[in-house]
C-alpha cells in the first residue's frame, strides 16, 4: 500500500475501534516521520484531552526518549493521565518507503476499577 492508502486504512481502523469500544476508548494516528510525532487524526480525544496537531504523548514527552521507544510496538501498557485516569495503551507502528505512522489505542478503565472496588466493599 502507498502512503495515502495506508493512512486511509489506519483511519478506518481507528474510527471503528473507537466506535466499537465507546467513549472511553481513544484512538489516533501519529506521524512518526515528523519530529515530536504530531497527531494526524484522533477519535474520543477527551480521554487524554488531546486533539489533532498535539505532540504530547500518553506516556509523557516520548520525543525526548531514545529512538528504540519510538520504533517498537507497545502492547497493553499502563499509563496514568495527568488527571489520574488509568489508561491501558497500545501502539502499533506501520512503515513504508515514505511514511511511518503509529496507530494508538488508549482505553480509560478508571471507572471500571472504581466499580470493582465498590463491588468488593459491598
Amino acid at each position: 500500500m502507498d502512503k495515502e492508502e495506508t493512512f486511509e486504512f489506519l483511519d478506518r481502523i481507528a474510527r471503528g475501534i473507537a466506535k466499537m469500544f465507546g467513549s472511553n476508548c481513544e484512538t489516533l494516528i501519529h506521524d512518526m516521520n515528523v519530529p515530536r510525532h504530531p497527531i494526524l487524526v484522533i477519535y474520543n480525544g477527551h480521554v487524554t484531552n488531546r486533539k489533532v496537531g498535539s505532540t504530547e504523548d500518553v506516556y509523557g514527552d516520548l520525543a525526548n526518549y531514545k529512538s528504540q521507544y519510538l520504533d517498537n510496538d507497545f502492547v497493553n501498557h499502563l499509563a496514568v493521565g495527568k488527571s489520574g485516569k488509568l489508561i491501558k495503551s497500545t501502539t502499533f507502528h506501520v512503515r513504508g518507503e515514505d511514511y511511518h505512522y503509529a496507530l494508538g489505542i488508549n482505553f480509560d478503565f478508571t471507572y471500571m476499577r472504581e466499580f470493582s472496588k465498590m463491588q468488593n466493599d459491598f
